[in-house]
């Protein structure tokens, strides 16, 4: 195993004129989710303890890029921002405890004392943020690190964890004890069925999911339930992928399980992407939709129905996931006039067959910013956007990102109108699990075509994530002879448009036949595909690129 230190773990915009084309197919959104990166944290942090209390998320110890830490950062959800100084330092640095919220006050528990020998710790700490102070605490019965703490009914319950080191061996626990605020006093439950440290807890209904961790052999998906008004453990369904060093959250009584590593014995350690959502009724696990870029180590809290996912290993990110918001994009939406005398434009349409009124934010990214517009679409009814972007007041191009509270069925083409009639292709609505990510290292366009006065080419690259994206792009003829390569570098939501590339940057503007291929090396929900364009007719074929 490990991870942890050495060890575990809008004004109007004016844009260039330019040819532009889009995208062939049609879909929409299949699932809802949609993520958002806030600011960062002001250092690599993994393994903090996360809290919200009175509307601010506190971020708790962990590990930064050395040793462990007694550093307490405070999130203003309303600014966007961190504070290094608002909060008191936890009287003892340790990472890897487990932490939970009674009256407002912040418990954590245990840990490990430092990231070289793993010394586990029993010291139990209380932290007051109406008065910036911390408290001393009677110890837990077992000194542990990795252990879960959740709160029910004026009472700590904190679950397994592991002693040792890695090196010399470690072991797991079962040990289930309960702490009471009110009396400062520590005594035992039943043990949890499963020994395992780095477990995730969630709390509904007053019953404890303790999801997933290691158990010495495995990242273990396994899912037990336990009732604190009886004592008493059930087993669920076992999560899809095992996993340890992740986070749950609750949210609208369901489960998300967020990243994490998995292993065993044959498998070495692998960042998990998948998130999954746990029904209790149904007592069923189901995929979603995948992490930004995958990772474990990260705290986490609720705020609003919306999950903050906080630092983790070798992390500052902090990414929201709001499970309710449909999101898809399509890669280029224009209201231009293009080479050749064309004039391109972008139509859309948007179905909500749902009994609910749909709300609807459509975003234009654009390299000089962002343009919003919010619309309603009643039950039952379709609406159209004859020009979606020249009814934004923008004579440009941009990726176009559609948003929704209700699942909805959308529709739209880019096309050429040349006054006798249009030419058109259909947008390609997708969501940012659709793009490729980093890691695809063999994605294809072929069947491209550069001759001069016939067949033109254009490349499109659009980043649908939150991250910045960097692309490695080889042009080659049909020989596969290399002719150039470059590197894209987009930032979240930005378009680049190669025109022409085997002509402007291979220098073969009668090239004939070609093809290229991209790796993905940073970043995800990259969008990437080509329009092969008649010069004669400025009609468009558009091939979206393939692993």
């Amino acid at each position: 195993m490990r991870y942890f230190g050495n060890s575990c773990p809008s004004a109007r915009v004016v844009m260039s004129m330019v040819a532009v084309l889009l995208v062939a197919g049609a879909a929409t959104a299949t699932h809802p989710g949609t993520w958002s990166a806030k600011a960062d944290l002001p250092e690599v942090r993994q393994n903090p303890a996360v809290e919200l209390v009175a509307g601010t998320i506190y971020a708790i110890g962990g590990a930064g890029s050395g040793d462990v830490t007694a550093t307490v950062y405070a999130y203003d959800s309303a600014l966007d921002r961190w504070d290094t100084e608002a909060a008191a330092d936890m009287p003892t640095p340790r990472g890897l405890v487990g932490s939970a919220v009674i009256d407002d006050k912040i418990y954590v528990f245990g840990g490990a004392l430092n990231t070289s020998e793993w010394t586990a710790t029993a010291t139990a700490e209380v932290y007051d943020p109406a008065t910036n102070t911390w408290e001393s605490l009677n110890d837990m019965p077992t000194a542990r690190w990795c252990p879960a703490a959740a709160a029910v009914d004026g009472k700590i319950y904190v679950i397994g964890g592991g002693t040792g080191n890695f090196a010399g061996g470690w072991n797991v626990h079962s040990t289930v004890e309960v702490f009471d605020p009110a009396t400062n006093s520590w005594h035992t439950a039943a043990d949890m069925p499963t020994a395992r440290d780095t477990l995730s807890v969630s709390v509904l209904d007053g019953h404890i999911y303790a999801a997933g961790g290691t158990n010495q052999i495995e990242a273990t998906a396994t899912l037990e339930i336990y009732d604190p008004a009886t004592d008493q453990w059930t087993t669920g369904s076992d999560m899809l992928i095992g996993r340890d060093n992740f986070a749950t959250a609750a949210v609208d009584g369901k489960i998300y399980a967020f990243g994490g590593l998995f292993w065993d014995a044959d498998s070495p350690y692998q960042n998990v992407s998948e998130v999954e959502v746990y029904t209790p009724s149904a007592n069923t696990w189901e995929k979603t939709t995948r992490l930004p870029d995958a990772r474990n180590g990260m705290g986490v809290a609720v705020m609003e129905g919306t999950t903050y996912l906080i630092g983790g290993w070798d992390s500052r990110f902090v990414d929201t996931y709001d499970p309710d918001l449909y999101t898809s994009w399509t890669e280029v939406a224009a209201s231009l006039p293009g080479a050749f005398g064309s004039q391109w434009r972008t139509e859309i349409c948007a179905a909500n067959f749902n009994n609910e009124t749909a709300n609807v934010e459509l975003v234009l990214h654009t390299d000089t910013g962002n343009v919003h517009q919010t619309y309603t679409i009643d039950p039952s009814v379709q609406k159209s956007f004859a020009d979606v972007v020249g009814d934004m007041g923008i004579t440009g191009k941009g990726v176009l990102e559609f948003r929704s509270d209700q699942p909805l069925r959308m529709a739209g083409r880019t096309f050429n109108d040349t006054g006798d009639g249009t030419f058109g292709q259909f947008c390609h609505f997708e969501t940012m699990d659709d793009g490729f990510e980093a890691g695809d290292l063999e994605v294809w366009l072929i069947g491209l075509r550069q001759e001069e006065g016939l067949f033109r080419t254009n490349l499109i690259f659009a980043n649908t994530g939150i991250r910045e994206a960097t692309m490695y792009v080889s042009l080659h003829r049909c020989s596969g002879e290399a002719l150039t390569t470059f590197i894209v570098n987009l930032d979240p939501g930005q378009l680049d448009q190669r025109l022409e590339p085997f002509a402007n940057e291979g220098g073969e503007p009668n090239l004939g036949w070609g093809f290229a291929k991209v790796m993905v090396l940073e970043g995800a929900g990259i969008r990437i595909s080509t329009s092969i364009i008649d010069s004669r007719t400025n009609d468009a074929t558009t091939i979206v690129a393939e692993r």
